[in-house]
């Protein structure tokens, strides 16, 4: 049997599956999801804000709890890209946390603050 992830997959598939799924209110097989959540962390390192942030959505979407060790390789990717994230990422970010009854890592949430005041400053001073 092939795997999902030998054809390349990325994590934007992934999400539209998770939302494909979502849609016909139906969850995937576990072998399924074991590899979509193999192919997310292995790609999670060369995705762009905009895409990890609509992984998160798509998991709020599929109403399944994420995995720790999935969270945990977001919450390294967001801290490791902070200044990559946009004011339209962290309001989408939070809001992702929030659906999926998870609180942020204090670190994180340090981060995203942090991030919310330098956007108000900007705003303030432009």
């Amino acid at each position: 049997m092939e795997s999902l992830g030998q054809h390349g997959m990325k994590i934007t598939s992934v999400s539209s599956i998770f939302k494909t799924y979502a849609g016909l209110r139906i969850q995937p097989g576990w072998r399924v999801m074991a590899e979509l959540e193999a192919i997310v962390l292995k790609s999670l390192k060369r995705e762009p804000p905009g895409n990890i942030l609509d992984l998160l959505q798509s998991y709020t979407y599929l109403g399944l709890a994420v995995k720790t060790e999935i969270l945990t390789a977001v919450e390294e990717q967001i801290l490791r890209r902070r200044s990559e994230f946009n004011h339209r990422h962290i309001p989408g970010i939070l809001w992702s946390f929030q659906k999926l009854g998870v609180k942020p890592g204090p670190q994180l949430m340090d981060c995203l603050e942090h991030q919310v005041r330098l956007r108000i400053r900007i705003l303030i001073y432009s």
